[in-house]
């Protein structure tokens, strides 16, 4: 999928159906019954490849957040600006990664993990004034299953 969204020029968070479809974050098409209409069926079809897609990149970072969050226990309560969170997660796949290299020996001790609760709590998350825009979402949802129809990759 990466070769095929690259004409896009951007970056996109990928997210289930409950989120708001925005620019910067795909979720699924959903669906309706099937269509015996052939131009309802090609549109399905198109649809339910973007799915597949889409649902095989989800499936690939969530894995990556249960190692970390497996790893890091304080990732399950941490609430902090996402500017802020985007280093947090950078350190924590570094720090997950030397652990790798040398072992799978870095834990944190109980009182390491109490002052890192502490420095994270002075960043307490804010609710974001800005909401997403779901139609300039839907356009672009709409132009990544129209180049996955076009790719010669294989849904899987």
């Amino acid at each position: 999928m990466n070769d095929v969204i690259r004409g896009l020029g951007e970056y996109f968070v990928v997210a289930d159906s409950a989120y708001s479809l925005a620019w910067n974050l795909m979720k699924p098409y959903l669906f309706a019954a099937f269509s015996h209409d052939p131009v309802e069926s090609a549109t399905q079809h198109r649809e339910k490849r973007f799915n597949q897609a889409l649902s095989r990149c989800r499936v690939v970072v969530e894995n990556a957040f249960g190692l970390l969050k497996g790893r890091f226990r304080w990732l399950y309560s941490i609430n902090v600006q996402p500017d802020i969170l985007s280093h947090i997660v950078v350190a924590a796949c570094v720090l997950h990664n030397i652990s790798l290299e040398y072992g799978d020996i870095f834990t944190f001790t109980p009182r390491q993990e109490k002052t890192l609760k502490r420095i994270l709590a002075r960043h307490e998350d804010t609710v974001p004034s800005r909401l997403p825009d779901e139609r300039t979402g839907k356009q672009r949802r709409h132009a990544i299953s129209v180049l996955l129809m076009h790719s010669h990759e294989d849904p899987g």
